[in-house]
């Protein structure tokens, strides 16, 4: 069966967030677009090793573009070992505070959905951000 407009767009915005995230985090934690920081292992790896891992899990739309709710992770914690959760965290709660915690574990319950217009503008917003890092 093939996807709908919608879901179609959906990819689009998750695949352009998700390399945003990604870059973003690269910078931060170690100045280069080649290598970041994993949030749980504290692990220095490559881009290509990397994912956009979600603190609060599932695919739910509320969710998914927050961007206290994402970081660079490493495939491995974020595929294999459940996010590795309690590290995440206890990482955000460093970097955010409770208070921030709290409001990112509230959104899960959230049933916010985007419109295809909606996906559309997310990918075009993340894609020219991530082209504007990398050719900056």
């Amino acid at each position: 069966m093939a996807k709908s407009p919608r879901l179609k767009a959906r990819a689009r915005a998750v695949y352009w967030f998700s390399r945003w995230i990604k870059i973003r985090d690269c910078l931060a934690t170690t100045g280069t677009l080649t290598e970041g920081i994993c949030i749980t292992s504290g692990r220095r790896i490559r881009f290509s090793q990397g994912d956009c891992g979600h603190f609060v899990p599932g695919r739910a739309d509320a969710v998914l573009f927050d961007e206290n709710n994402a970081h660079f992770q490493s495939s491995s914690d974020n595929r294999f070992k459940q996010g590795k959760w309690i590290e995440y965290e206890k990482a955000l709660l460093f970097m955010y505070g409770a208070e921030e915690v709290q409001r990112l574990k509230e959104l899960y319950y959230n049933g916010f959905k985007y419109s295809e217009e909606e996906y559309r503008d997310i990918a075009k917003k993340y894609r020219l951000a991530f082209k504007e890092i990398c050719n900056g």
